[in-house]
C-alpha cells in the first residue's frame, strides 16, 4: 500500500517531476510502481522506459523486483552501461572499455618524462577537460578545470592509444556519444524518440556531463523524473554537486517537486538523531521524516581510551550479538556454536572513514576467527580464472563465431564439451536491451522441425563448463566462475550476440559496490561504499576530529558539509540499533571527539562501557604486548 507522497509520485508523469527522497522513504517502491502503472495503464510500452541508476547492482534490483511483480523489464542500467549500448548499436560495434587503471598506466606512459605533477591530477585534469568540452564550454572554462601543459599532445598520444586498441575508457564512453549526438542529430533523435519517459535514480549524485546528457535526451519531451536526497551527497569528489537538485528546478522552472517524508527503515531514536545532525548543514533543503517505526534502543556512543580499547568494544558487541566466542580459531568453528535465535553476521556492517581503517579492522576480525567481507576486496571480475573466460567470450565476439539470433539451439550437453560453434554471425550493433521481449523457451532438448532460439544462460552456461572442462580447473576455483550465471540470466531477453555484447560491458563498467554479494559475513564498509545498503544493526568507527570529518576537509565549509552528509548516511544506514565508537588517542597521539557526536545531542544518546574487568584484561595484554616489542 502506497501511503499518499508515494502515490503523488508514482501517478504524476508528463513533464519534469523532482522527488525529494529522505532516507528510508521508499523511492525504490516508487520507481518500480511508476514503471507499473505506466504499463497498466498503457501510458508507455516498456521499452519506451529508461531508468538511469548508479551501480549495476541498483539497475539489476529493479528489473528483479519489476519480474517478481510480474511486470516486463525495462531499460534498467547505468550511465556508462546506456552509453555503451547506444555507442555499440548507432557508432561502432566492437570495442574494448578499459579500467581506470589502464587509463593511468597509458597516460603515465605519455608524461611520465614530462609531467611533473602527480598522475592522479593528470589523469583528473585531463578527464574534466573532455567533460568540459563535450558539454560545450567555451575555451577559457576548458582552461580553468586543466593546469597540463602540453594538453593537445597528450590528447594526441592518448587517443592514438585508443585507437590502436580499439578501446574506450569510462569518460570517452560519454563524451563520444555526446559527440555523436552533435554530429548526427538523427542519432540523438532516435534517442528521443526511443525513451519517451526518463528517470534517474540518486540524481543528487550526477556528474555535469551526465546531467548534461540527460537534458540532451528528454530536450524534446521533457519526461523527465527525478529522485535523490541532497543531503545524502557524497560524491563531490568524483563530480557531484550538492545544489543539483536546486538545479533541477532551474533548468525546468514548470517541474512539479514531491517530497517524501515517511520513513520506513530506521527506528525513531536513530531517525531522529540523523536529523538533528544534518540540520547543521547549510544552505539545504528542509524535508523532516518522520519515522514509522518504534524501537526504543538509542544511539549507543562508546568513548573508549585508545584504539586497542575500541577493538575490544567492537568484539564485545560482536559476542552480545552471536555469543561468546572470544579467540575462535576459524569462522566453522564459529559458526557452529551460535544458537537458532542469534543475529545473522550479515545482519552487521562495521563502517569507517578511510580503507586503512577497514584493513585494521579486518585483520582482527580475522584473528579472532569472524567471517567478513569488505568493499574493497579484489574486484571479482579480475580474478585470473573470471578474466580468461571474458578474454575468450572478448575473443569469439571479435570473431564473429558466436550463435547468429536464427541459429539453432545447441543440443550437446556440458559433460561431452563439444567443440564451439563456428557460425558465421554479422557485425551486430543493436546492443542497448530491448525490453519486453518475451522470453525464450530453454533449448537442452533436441531441437524441434522450427526451433526457438537457444536462451542466453543456457548458451553462457555452455560455455562456461566447457571452459572449466577444458582448462580443469578445480571444484573449489569453479565455484567462482559458476556465480557468473547469474550474471549472465539477466540477459535472457537478448539474443547471444546482444547477451554477450550486455555482459561483457557490465564486466568493464563494474563499480567497487557491485564486488559486494550477498553472504552470511559481517560486512566491513568504507561510509562512501555503504550508501543504498542498510542494516539491522550498524557500528561507526572512527569517530574522532581530523578522520570523521577529515583532516583534510575541516577548513572548508562545503567540503565539512559533505562529510557531515557522509555521517548522515553512515547512521541511516542502521535500522535497529546504532553503536558510535570514538577514541581518546591513536597511534600515542591524543585526540578529540568528532564534533559530530555533539551535534547529534544527547536526546537520542546513550553511553556505553566496555565491562571493567574486560577493560583490565585488555590494558594488561596491550601493555603486554608492548614490552614483548622492546627485546
Amino acid at each position: 500500500m502506497l501511503n499518499e507522497q508515494q502515490k503523488q509520485a508514482v501517478e504524476t508523469f508528463d513533464g519534469p517531476i523532482r522527488v525529494l527522497a529522505g532516507a528510508g522513504t521508499g523511492k525504490t517502491r516508487v520507481l518500480i510502481s511508476r514503471v507499473g502503472h505506466m504499463i497498466k495503464t498503457k501510458i508507455a510500452d516498456s521499452q519506451e522506459i529508461l531508468i538511469l541508476t548508479f551501480t549495476n547492482k541498483a539497475a539489476q534490483e529493479l528489473n528483479e523486483r519489476l519480474e517478481k511483480a510480474e511486470l516486463p523489464r525495462v531499460h534498467a542500467t547505468t550511465f556508462h552501461g546506456l552509453a555503451a549500448g547506444l555507442l555499440r548499436k548507432h557508432w561502432k560495434p566492437k570495442f574494448k572499455i578499459i579500467s581506470q587503471k589502464e587509463q593511468e598506466d597509458a597516460l603515465h606512459e605519455i608524461v611520465y618524462s614530462h609531467e611533473r605533477e602527480d598522475l592522479k591530477n593528470v589523469v583528473e585534469d585531463f578527464n574534466n577537460v573532455r567533460q568540459a568540452a563535450a558539454c560545450e564550454a567555451e575555451w577559457p572554462k576548458l582552461l580553468s578545470v586543466c593546469s597540463l601543459e602540453r594538453f593537445g599532445e597528450i590528447w594526441k598520444a592518448y587517443y592514438g592509444i585508443l585507437e590502436e586498441r580499439n578501446a574506450m575508457d569510462f569518460t570517452g564512453l560519454l563524451t563520444t556519444l555526446l559527440q555523436l549526438w552533435k554530429d548526427k542529430p538523427e542519432v540523438l533523435q532516435a534517442c528521443q524518440d526511443r525513451y519517451k519517459y526518463v528517470s534517474v535514480d540518486e540524481y543528487q549524485d550526477v556528474s555535469p556531463i551526465q546531467d548534461f546528457l540527460i537534458n540532451k535526451l528528454v530536450e524534446n519531451h521533457k519526461n523527465i523524473c527525478v529522485v535523490g536526497d541532497p543531503d545524502q551527497t557524497i560524491y563531490s569528489w568524483r563530480g557531484a554537486r550538492a545544489q543539483t537538485m536546486d538545479d533541477f528546478i532551474k533548468t525546468y522552472p514548470r517541474a512539479q517537486t514531491i517530497t517524501l517524508t515517511k520513513n520506513y527503515r530506521n527506528s525513531a531514536h536513530i531517525l531522529h538523531g540523523a536529523e538533528t545532525l544534518i540540520k547543521n548543514n547549510t544552505n539545504r533543503i528542509e524535508k523532516p521524516l518522520e519515522p514509522t517505526l518504534n524501537g526504543e534502543q538509542p544511539i549507543t556512543l562508546f568513548e573508549n581510551r585508545d584504539e586497542w580499547q575500541n577493538n575490544e568494544v567492537i568484539f564485545y558487541l560482536l559476542e552480545q550479538f552471536f555469543g561468546s566466542h572470544d579467540h575462535m580459531a576459524s569462522a566453522d568453528q564459529l559458526d557452529s556454536g551460535r544458537d537458532a535465535d542469534c543475529r545473522s553476521f550479515s545482519d552487521i556492517a562495521i563502517l569507517y572513514r578511510t580503507k586503512h581503517e577497514g584493513r585494521q579492522i579486518a585483520t582482527h576480525l580475522e584473528q579472532r576467527g569472524y567471517p567478513y567481507q569488505k568493499s574493497s576486496m579484489p574486484d571479482f571480475w579480475e580474478h585470473r580464472d573470471i578474466e580468461r573466460f571474458l578474454e575468450k567470450l572478448r575473443a569469439m565476439q571479435e570473431a564473429g563465431t558466436l550463435p547468429t539470433a536464427d541459429a539453432e539451439p545447441a543440443t550437446a550437453t556440458a559433460e561431452s564439451a563439444p567443440p564451439e560453434s563456428t557460425a558465421d554471425a554479422p557485425e551486430s550493433a543493436a546492443t542497448e536491451p530491448i525490453a519486453g521481449a518475451s522470453e525464450s523457451a530453454a533449448a537442452n532438448s533436441q531441437p524441434a522441425p522450427n526451433p526457438t532460439p537457444q536462451k542466453f544462460s543456457d548458451w553462457f552456461r555452455d560455455q562456461l563448463n566447457k571452459f572449466i572442462w577444458n582448462q580443469s580447473i578445480p571444484e573449489s576455483k569453479a565455484e567462482r566462475l559458476n556465480q557468473l550465471l547469474a550474471h549472465a540470466m539477466k540477459y535472457d531477453h537478448f539474443s547471444i550476440e546482444e547477451g554477450v555484447a550486455n555482459f561483457l560491458d557490465e564486466a568493464e563498467t563494474a563499480q567497487e559496490v557491485d564486488n559486494l554479494i550477498y553472504a552470511d559475513r559481517i560486512n566491513l564498509l568504507t561510509l562512501h561504499a555503504a550508501k543504498g545498503l542498510e542494516f539491522p544493526i550498524v557500528i561507526i568507527a572512527g569517530l574522532e576530529e581530523g578522520n570523521l570529518p577529515h583532516k583534510k576537509l575541516l577548513d572548508d565549509e562545503y567540503w565539512l558539509n559533505e562529510e557531515r552528509r557522509l555521517m548522515y548516511v553512515g547512521m541511516t544506514r542502521a535500522a535497529e540499533q546504532l553503536y558510535l565508537l570514538t577514541a581518546r588517542g591513536r597511534d600515542s597521539k591524543q585526540q578529540e571527539p568528532s564534533r559530530f557526536i555533539a551535534e547529534i545531542g544527547t536526546d537520542h544518546l546513550t553511553y556505553g562501557q566496555l565491562p571493567e574487568r574486560r577493560a583490565i584484561t585488555s590494558r594488561r595484554k596491550q601493555v603486554k604486548k608492548a614490552q614483548t616489542k622492546l627485546f
